[in-house]
C-alpha cells in the first residue's frame, strides 16, 4: 500500500509529537512532514506533494486559513481549542474537509487516523464525481463536434483535438486498416518523422493482432519495462501507451494511439475513457465514409445526366449548324473570296464547338472516355484545339485497328498527356505548327507532340513546368515511358513509348 502523505503543522513542540505518535500508531502507513509555522508550510508545499494537510487553527504567524490558496485541491484539516467550534464551522464553510478539538482527555488524537481516512474517502468520491462530469461533458461536446461535420479530414482533425479532453497525452495517432495493412491517416505533432500515410502489415505488430482480435483496449503503463515495440520501424517508443481499436458494425477498421512522455502515465480508467470515445469516433468515422460515398455516386449521376442532355441537345444544334454552314459555302462559292473565307472561318469554328463539345462528354462519362478508339479520341482533341486556336496541327496515325492492344490504363494516359501538351503549346509556346504523331508496330506504341514554339531551358524554372510535371506523373502511373526535350528558340518535343508483348497476328 502507497503511504499516505501527511503535512503537520503545529507551533507546540508536545503537541506536534502526540499527532506523529497517533499517525504512526494507525493502521495504514504513512509520510508525516511536520513544520512549525504558515512561513515553513508555504516552502514545503511549494516543493512537495501531499494527501491531507492537517493544521493547528492558531499558530504564530498567522491562522490555518491563510493556507487555503496554498493547498488548493489537498483536503485540509484543522485542530481548534476547547470553545473554538464556531470557528470550526466557518473553517467548513470557507473549505476545510474537516476539524478535530482539542479536548483535555486527548480522545481527538485517538480520532485523528478515522478523520483522515474519512476526509481521503469523501475527497475520492468528489473527485470520482467530478471526473465523471467532465467525462460526460467530453463526451458530449466530442459527440457534437464530431457529428457536425461530414468531411473525412475533419472528422480525423476532430478526433484528435477532442481525445485530449478525455486522455491527456502528449502526442497522438489515428491508423485505419486497409485490407491486411495499417496505414496512419491522422497525427498531432510529436513525433519525430512525419507520420502520416506510413503503413506496416496488420500482423507485424502483436498489440494490433491482439486488439484488432479482442477488440478491447491497449495498455502499457511503463513501456522501457515491458520492453516492447509500440510502433513499427522508425517511430521513436513513448514512456507509455494507450490504443483502443475503432470498431464499426462489429468490425475493427482501424486504432486510435495515444502517447506519454510521463512513464505510468496511462491507468486502467484511461483506457475505460478511451475505449467509450473510440465508440463515439467510429460512429462519425463510419458516417463520413458514407456521406463521401454517397456524394461520389450523387456526383457520377449527376455528371451522367449532364452528358445526356448534352447529347440531346446543344451536340445535335452544333452539327446542324456545321452541317447548314456547308451547304452555304456550296452555294455561294461563286460569290467574292472575302464572304467565302468568313464563312469557311464559321465552319471551322462550328466544327471546332462541336469537338469541344464531345471532349466535354469525354471527361463527362469516362466509361466512354474507355471504350473509345484511340485513333478517334486523338482526333477529337486535334479539331477541339483546331476551334479554339489558330495554330497549324498536322496529326497522322496509323489503321485504326493496330490500337486494339493498348490498354485502358495507356489509352487514356496518351489521351491525357497530348491533351496537357497541346495546352502547353497554346498557353506558352507561342507555336505556329504542331505536329501529332501517334504510330505503332510490332506491339510499340509512340505518341509525338511537336511544336515550333519558343521552347525553353529544362534546367531553369519555366512557364508550363507543372504542366510537365504533369505529364511525367500520368506516364510513371500508367507505366509508359515519356521524355520531354526543348531548348530555347527550337520549340518543344513530348514522345511517349510503351511496348506489348501481346503482337496480333
Amino acid at each position: 500500500m502507497t503511504p499516505i502523505r501527511l503535512l503537520l503543522i503545529e507551533d507546540d513542540v508536545i503537541d506536534q509529537k502526540a499527532f506523529v505518535r497517533a499517525l504512526n500508531d494507525a493502521k495504514w502507513p504513512s509520510e508525516c512532514v511536520p513544520v512549525f509555522s504558515i512561513k515553513e508550510a508555504r516552502a514545503v508545499l511549494a516543493d512537495h506533494e501531499f494527501d491531507v494537510v492537517i493544521s493547528d487553527y492558531r499558530l504564530g504567524d498567522g491562522v490555518a486559513l491563510d493556507l487555503l490558496h496554498d493547498v488548493r485541491m489537498i483536503p485540509m484539516i484543522i485542530v481548534t481549542g476547547v470553545g473554538d467550534e464556531e470557528i470550526a464551522v466557518r473553517a467548513l464553510k470557507a473549505g476545510v474537509y474537516d476539524y478535530l478539538v482539542k479536548d483535555h482527555d486527548r480522545r481527538y488524537l485517538k480520532m485523528l487516523p478515522v478523520t483522515v481516512e474519512t476526509v481521503l474517502r469523501r475527497q475520492k468520491l468528489e473527485t470520482d464525481e467530478r471526473e465523471q462530469r467532465l467525462l460526460a461533458t467530453a463526451l458530449r461536446d466530442t459527440a457534437l463536434a464530431l457529428t457536425s461535420t461530414l468531411e473525412p479530414t475533419e472528422v480525423l482533425q476532430r478526433i484528435l483535438l477532442n481525445v485530449q479532453k478525455v486522455v491527456p497525452h502528449d502526442r497522438a495517432n489515428i491508423m485505419l486498416i486497409e485490407g491486411d495493412r495499417t496505414r496512419v491517416v491522422q497525427s498531432s505533432p510529436g513525433y519525430s518523422t512525419h507520420l502520416d500515410s506510413a503503413c506496416c502489415p496488420l500482423d507485424a505488430v502483436e498489440h494490433f493482432q491482439q486488439m484488432f482480435a479482442t477488440q478491447k483496449p491497449y495498455l502499457v503503463s511503463n513501456v522501457a519495462s515491458a520492453k516492447v515495440d509500440i510502433y513499427f520501424s522508425g517511430i521513436d517508443n513513448p514512456a507509455s501507451y494507450l490504443a483502443a481499436p475503432l470498431i464499426s458494425s462489429d468490425e475493427v477498421i482501424g486504432f486510435i494511439n495515444l502517447d506519454s512522455w510521463t512513464k505510468d502515465h496511462f491507468v486502467p480508467i484511461y483506457a475505460e475513457r478511451l475505449q467509450a470515445f473510440a465508440a463515439q469516433a467510429s460512429v462519425a468515422l463510419e458516417n463520413a465514409r458514407l456521406y463521401h460515398q454517397s456524394t461520389e455516386l450523387a456526383a457520377l449521376q449527376e455528371r451522367q445526366q449532364i452528358a445526356r442532355d448534352l447529347h440531346d441537345s446543344v451536340t445535335q444544334t452544333l452539327f446542324s449548324a456545321s452541317v447548314m454552314t456547308e451547304s452555304v459555302i456550296t452555294l455561294y462559292r461563286q460569290n467574292p473570296v472575302q464572304v467565302e473565307q468568313e464563312l469557311l472561318e464559321l465552319h471551322s469554328l462550328v466544327r471546332g464547338s462541336l469537338a469541344e463539345m464531345r471532349t466535354l462528354l469525354f471527361e463527362l462519362r469516362p466509361d466512354v472516355l474507355a471504350t473509345a478508339n484511340i485513333h478517334d479520341l486523338l482526333q477529337q482533341l486535334i479539331d477541339t484545339f483546331r476551334g479554339r486556336t489558330r495554330i497549324n496541327i498536322e496529326f497522322s496515325a496509323p489503321p485504326r485497328d493496330t490500337s486494339l492492344l493498348l490498354t485502358n490504363s495507356v489509352k487514356i494516359a496518351l489521351y491525357r498527356i497530348a491533351q496537357e501538351a497541346l495546352n502547353n503549346v497554346v498557353k506558352h509556346a507561342r507555336a505556329k505548327s504542331v505536329q501529332v504523331q501517334f504510330d505503332s508496330g510490332r506491339g510499340d506504341f509512340l505518341l509525338r507532340v511537336l511544336d515550333d514554339g519558343r521552347g525553353f531551358d529544362p534546367a531553369r524554372a519555366f512557364p508550363g513546368r507543372l504542366g510537365l510535371k504533369m505529364i511525367q506523373e500520368r506516364a510513371q502511373t500508367a507505366g509508359v515511358e515519356c521524355s520531354v526535350s526543348s531548348s530555347p528558340g527550337v520549340g518543344t518535343e513530348v514522345v511517349v513509348r510503351w511496348h506489348t508483348d501481346e503482337v496480333s497476328a
